[in-house]
C-alpha cells in the first residue's frame, strides 16, 4: 500500500512539475563561461528591399562594407521577416513568437509579458543596449530597463549629418561598444534608412555618382509597380534613384564605421554582426501635387525588391523576403551564400540561445535554432511560415515549396516557389490536394494563435 501511495505521489508530482515547466520559457543551467561567448550586434534597416544592396544584385548600388561583410560571413537568399510593417517584424525578432499570438498590438501595448532575447541575454550577464528606432511598445524613459535592455537610446533622424539621418544612431552605437568592450554585449542598431521621406542632403547625395536608369536592368514587377509610375508622371528617374541609393550608401558607410571600431578594439573576430531589414521597400505613390515638397519626395521611394512582387504592407515575396547577412569570423565560414535554407526572424532568438547555451522551452517559442545553417549546413526542411495582420482573418503561408494567400474576396492564390518565385501565375485550380493540405495547416495555425492570445 505504501509503495502504491509513493508511486502515485511521484506520478502526480511529475505531472505537476511538467505543467509548471510548460510555463517556464528558458533555463540558463547550460550557459558556458561568458568569456567565450560572442558579442552580438543586430543592425536593422527600415524598408530596405531584398535587392537594394550590390551583393543582392542591385545594378547601381554602392555597398562595399555590406558586400565585404557577406564575403567574410554568410548571405541568405531565403530569409523572411514576420510582418510587412515595422511592429510585427520587430516583434518576431525580439520575442521569437508570431505577432498573431499577441492579443493587443505591440506598438501601443508592448510584448505583454512575453520573453525577449534581450531579457534572456541580460539574465546570463550580457550588457544589453538599443540605439535608434523603437516601435515596440510605449516609449521608455531614459534609464528604464525595458525588455531587459539596460541602455536604451531612442534617436531621431539627423537630416543634416554628413553621413545622413542615421549618423547619430551609429555614433551612439560606437559609444556603447567602447563602454562595454570588456564584457559580452548585445546591441540593437535600428536605423531609419530608408523610411519615407528619402531626402538626402548634399553631403549624402555626393556619395552617389550620377546614374542612368534603364528598365532593362530591373524585372517586371519593379517596372510595373514603380518605374512606370515615375515615367508616367514625368519625373526624372535618374535623380530619384540617385537620391534613394545615396541613402543606402550612407547606411553602408555607417556600418563600415562599426566594423572599423570592432577591429580597432580587437573584438571583430569574436563578434556576431547581423544585418537585415524590417520589411520590403515602401510602395511608390503618384503625387497629387508636384508643387509641394512632400509630394515630390514620394517619387524617391525607389527601393528594389530584387524583382520580387510587392513590398511593404503586403505579404507577397517583396514584402516579407529581405536581405540577411551575418558575420562571425570565429564560427561562420567565409563566403557562404545559402540559397537552400528558409530562415525566419522567429529563428533569431532560438539561434542566439543555442549559441550561448540557454535552453528554451520549445512549446513557447515559434522559431528554431539555425546555428547549423550558419555553420555551413543548409537545410531543406523548415517550419511553415505564417503571416497575419493584426485584427484580420486572412493568412498567408510559406508551406514547403508553396506560397498561399488567403484573400478577403475569396479568390485565394497559390504559387510555386521553385517554378514561380515572382508570384505571377496563380495555380490554385491545378493543385486541389495542395490547397486542402495548406488550408488544414492554416486552420491549425489560427486555432493555435487564438489559444495563445
Amino acid at each position: 500500500m505504501f509503495c502504491i501511495r509513493v508511486t502515485l505521489f511521484l506520478i502526480l508530482a511529475g505531472i505537476f512539475l511538467s505543467c509548471e515547466d510548460a510555463d517556464v520559457p528558458y533555463s540558463t543551467e547550460g550557459v558556458k563561461d561568458l568569456s567565450g561567448l560572442p558579442n552580438v550586434i543586430f543592425i536593422l534597416a527600415d524598408d530596405v528591399g531584398y535587392g537594394d544592396l550590390a551583393c543582392y544584385g542591385h545594378p547601381y548600388a554602392l555597398t562595399p562594407n555590406l558586400d565585404n561583410l557577406a564575403k567574410q560571413g554568410m548571405l541568405l537568399t531565403n530569409f523572411y521577416v514576420t510582418g510587412s510593417t515595422c511592429v510585427p517584424s520587430r516583434t518576431g525578432f525580439m520575442t521569437g513568437k508570431n505577432p498573431a499570438a499577441f492579443s493587443l498590438y505591440p506598438r501601443e501595448h508592448g510584448f505583454q509579458g512575453r520573453t525577449t532575447i534581450t531579457e534572456i541575454l541580460d539574465s546570463i550577464g550580457y550588457a544589453t543596449g538599443h540605439v535608434g528606432k523603437w516601435s515596440i511598445g510605449p516609449m521608455p524613459e531614459r534609464g528604464d530597463q525595458t525588455y531587459g535592455i539596460e541602455d536604451i537610446r531612442i534617436i531621431e533622424s539627423n537630416d543634416e549629418a554628413k553621413l545622413g539621418r542615421d549618423e547619430d544612431i551609429f555614433n551612439a552605437a560606437m559609444d556603447f561598444i567602447n563602454e562595454k568592450k570588456s564584457q559580452p554585449f548585445y546591441l540593437n542598431i535600428w536605423c531609419r534608412t530608408t523610411h519615407f521621406p528619402v531626402q538626402p542632403n548634399d553631403s549624402v547625395l555626393a556619395l552617389m555618382p550620377e546614374i542612368e536608369v534603364s528598365s532593362d536592368d530591373f524585372g517586371y514587377w519593379f517596372n510595373k509597380e514603380k518605374l512606370d509610375i515615375v515615367i508616367r508622371d514625368s519625373i526624372d528617374a535618374d535623380h530619384a534613384m540617385r537620391n534613394y541609393l545615396a541613402e543606402i550608401t550612407a547606411l553602408d558607410k555607417n556600418i563600415g564605421r562599426i566594423i572599423d571600431t570592432l577591429k580597432q578594439l580587437g573584438i571583430f573576430d569574436k563578434s556576431i554582426i547581423a544585418f537585415s531589414s524590417d520589411q520590403g521597400p515602401a510602395p511608390i505613390q503618384s503625387p497629387k501635387d508636384l508643387s509641394t515638397e512632400k509630394e515630390r519626395l514620394k517619387m524617391n521611394m525607389l527601393g528594389y525588391a530584387g524583382g520580387l512582387r510587392g513590398g511593404k504592407h503586403d505579404f507577397y515575396e517583396g514584402g516579407v523576403r529581405v536581405p540577411f547577412i551575418i558575420s562571425w569570423p570565429e564560427s561562420i565560414p567565409a563566403g557562404n551564400i545559402d540559397s537552400t535554407s528558409v530562415v525566419s526572424g522567429l529563428d533569431w532568438l532560438p539561434t542566439l540561445c543555442d549559441i550561448t547555451g540557454v535552453k528554451l522551452n520549445k512549446q513557447i517559442f515559434h522559431g528554431q535554432s539555425v546555428l547549423g545553417v550558419l555553420k555551413g549546413r543548409p537545410q531543406k526542411d523548415f517550419l511553415p511560415l505564417f503571416w497575419q495582420k493584426h485584427g484580420q482573418k486572412e493568412v498567408t503561408t510559406r508551406w514547403k515549396d508553396w506560397k498561399y494567400h488567403e484573400k478577403q474576396e475569396g479568390s485565394d492564390q497559390l504559387f510555386s516557389m521553385s517554378e514561380d518565385p515572382l508570384e505571377k501565375q496563380n495555380v490554385i485550380e491545378d493543385h486541389p490536394e495542395v490547397q486542402l493540405k495548406i488550408r488544414e495547416a492554416i486552420d491549425n495555425f489560427k486555432r493555435q494563435m487564438k489559444t495563445e492570445r
